[in-house]
Parts: C-alpha cells; sequence; structure tokens
C-alpha cells in the first residue's frame, strides 16, 4: 500500500446549511462517509439530522475519518437556504491547508460566522483546545477576504445544536 493509497483530501464548496449553519471540509468528509441511502432520512431514516444530532455525528466521524489535505472553496459558494436552495456568492477566496479544523474555522470567518456558532466546529474545537490564537494564517488577512454570505431561514433553529452531555455521545458510551 502506498501512502498515497491513504491520503484523504477534502475539496468543499463553501456553502450555508440549514442544521449545521455551514458546510466545510470536515462536514463533507464526514456525511460522505455514511452510505447514501444511510444519510438521507427520507429513504433510510437511519442518520438524524436535527441539529443536535448532526453536529454530534460530525464531530464523532471527524475524530476517525479527517482529511489530510482540506481545500474549501468560497471562490463561488453558495448562501441563503443551502444546501441545496441556496444562491450563489461570489467570495473570490479558496482556502487550504493540511489542519481541516484550522481551514474550516477560517472557512467559517471568511463566510462571516464565528467558527464558535458552528456545532462540530466548536465540539472539535474543544476536543483540540483549539481557538483562533492557534492558527496561522499564510496569505491575505482575512478581514479583507469576509464576505458575510446570508445564513439559511432556519438560522436560528441551526444554533440549538449544543448539548449538556455531548461528551458522552461524542467518547461513545452513550450506549451504556
Amino acid at each position: 500500500k502506498s501512502c498515497l493509497d491513504s491520503y484523504l483530501v477534502s475539496v468543499a464548496r463553501m456553502k450555508t446549511h440549514v442544521r449545521v449553519i455551514a458546510t466545510l471540509s470536515i462536514k463533507n468528509v464526514a456525511i460522505g462517509a455514511i452510505l447514501d441511502p444511510d444519510r438521507n432520512p427520507a429513504r433510510s431514516g437511519l442518520v438524524s439530522h436535527d441539529s443536535k444530532s448532526l453536529n454530534l455525528s460530525i464531530t464523532r466521524i471527524a475524530q476517525a475519518i479527517v482529511p489530510q489535505l482540506a481545500i474549501n472553496d468560497g471562490v463561488v459558494g453558495m448562501q441563503g437556504n443551502g444546501p441545496v436552495e441556496g444562491v450563489p456568492i461570489s467570495s473570490g477566496v479558496a482556502v487550504a491547508g493540511t489542519d481541516a479544523l484550522a481551514v474550516d474555522r477560517i472557512g467559517a470567518r471568511i463566510m462571516g460566522f464565528d467558527p464558535r456558532t458552528i456545532g462540530y466546529l466548536w465540539y472539535l474545537s474543544q476536543l483540540r483546545s483549539m481557538s483562533s490564537e492557534n492558527i496561522q494564517v499564510v496569505g491575505d488577512d482575512i478581514s479583507q477576504c469576509i464576505s458575510k454570505y446570508s445564513p439559511h431561514e432556519k438560522f436560528a433553529e441551526a444554533l440549538g445544536w449544543w448539548v449538556k452531555d455531548w461528551h458522552s455521545y461524542v467518547d461513545g458510551d452513550y450506549l451504556h
């Protein structure tokens, strides 16, 4: 097995999302890792798509499947009622790096969102003790790249992702 066989690259279009606020590289890989019939609630119902469950599921999967190269393409992103019914927004930027969490936190900021308000980014940041101060950016000043994506019309509902005992689910002992 060569090293190329196990190198995971995530290329995600920066877009708003009805349940998790933003689709970025980590969500792209985590949800993509679930078999299609199982991730579609209309077909199987096996994966819950409420904000709490979805953010926790992305966090749990992201601990096992991590892209070694994360690329968030915001050259033309999607804002509003994403991930399907949004409208294009020309941000003119792309963010890439070998730390997917850092890349996604920067992507969220470019979209005009505080990464602490996106559940899966907050949970993963807590697990890694990562804050904005821990991220080294090479290239343009982020403050000059912010595009302020319009959130999904259900943005307020998506903010209800926090779960008090989130560690028990993410650590896997929720079945005991």
